[in-house]
Order: structure tokens, then sequence, then C-alpha cells
């Protein structure tokens, strides 16, 4: 791991040491379909740095919804005010503003966005501020799914919520071909781009 352009904390050598020394882990990921869903938005909690919140389903968190120890958990919530949309929806997670964390932690839920082409795209918007915008816009126009995001600002039933599983965990539990998978479409939009300014590879 090269530390070159990391600070000079004990925070670093903890991640480069367990970087180095735990294995990387092949997993296989696939999708939850869950009726009548409901997604619940962020709030806070003092142990999870994005709060509680995530996919319900049988008043049970489905696992696959949320960030082990930063984000997820089932809270209290009123089922008579539920607001109801009739549509089938793809849920990809907190989306948090942070480059890093992003690349993990978000785009590892977009493998299935191909699949699915014509549903719109669920997200949990930041506790702490959730204007999209810099490299992150950039991406996710790149993905070309932009226009189809819905933040969730409020706990919402939905006909039907597509739960994409990560294909990356903790930066050492990969689903390779899935993950390489978002990866190579921002990669082509990228190179078509460089096609049409007439950049050479």
């Amino acid at each position: 791991m090269d530390l070159r352009y990391t600070y000079d904390t004990e925070q670093r050598y903890r991640y480069q040491e367990i970087i180095t020394k735990v294995p990387k882990q092949e997993k296989s990921v696939c999708v939850r379909e869950v009726d009548n869903g409901i997604i619940l938005p962020a709030i806070p909690d003092s142990k999870l740095y994005w709060g509680m919140g995530g996919v319900v389903s049988d008043n049970k968190i489905i696992q696959e919804s949320i960030v082990p120890g930063a984000f997820g958990g089932k809270y209290e919530y009123d089922e008579d005010s539920l607001e109801f949309n009739d549509e089938v929806i793809l849920f990809s997670g907190v989306m948090p503003l942070h480059w890093g964390h992003f690349i993990i932690d978000y785009l590892s839920r977009l493998w299935d966005v191909s699949q699915y082409e014509m549903h719109k795209i669920a997200y949990i918007p930041w506790l702490y501020g959730s204007n999209i915008d810099g490299n992150i816009k950039t991406c996710l126009d790149y993905l070309g799914i932009t226009d189809r995001l819905v933040p969730i600002i409020k706990p919402t039933r939905f006909r039907k919520v597509i739960v994409a599983a990560p294909a990356m965990s903790f930066a050492w539990e990969f689903d390779s071909e899935k993950f390489q998978s978002v990866v190579n479409k921002i990669k082509k939009k990228l190179y078509l781009m460089l096609r049409v300014w007439g950049c050479k590879k």
C-alpha cells in the first residue's frame, strides 16, 4: 500500500495492516426483490456514522440494504402515515458524500442498473448534507442514472423494492465481475467522450 499521499496518522497504519493482512475474498452477490418494501430514510444514531435506516419488510430490516457498522437499522415509524408509491424501484443504498466511501459503499450496489433501465433508483441522502455535485455527480452522469435518482427523505412504501447486495464490502470482500461491470460502464462512457473530443487512447 502506497502511503505517500496519506496523512501520517494512526488510522493509516491500522488500515495498512488490515489491507495487507486480511485475505481478499471472492463472493457472489445477487438482488433481493421485496414486495411492499418500506424504505426508511437516515436518522442519527450515536453508534453509526450514517445513522439508522434502510429497507424494511415484515417489520425487519433487509440485511442487504445496510452498511455494517456504519449505516442501517429499523426504527419506529407511523404505519398509518406512510407514503405509498405504486412503483417498482431499485434501492441503491445510502449515498455518502465522501469519494472513497462513495466508491466502496455506493457504486458497488449499481452493478444491476442495466437490467432495470426502466425503473427509478431510490437512494438515502447522507445525514450531513445531500447536495450531489463535483466528482460524485460526474460519476453518476457517466453511469447515466442521475435523472433516475429519487432521494428518500421520509418513510415510503413501494409496490416492490429491488435491493442489490454490494459487490464490495470493507475493501476486501468482492464480487469482482459485478463490481468491474460498474467500472467498465464508466470507462466506456469516458472512452466515447474522448473519441468525440478527438483524443487518442
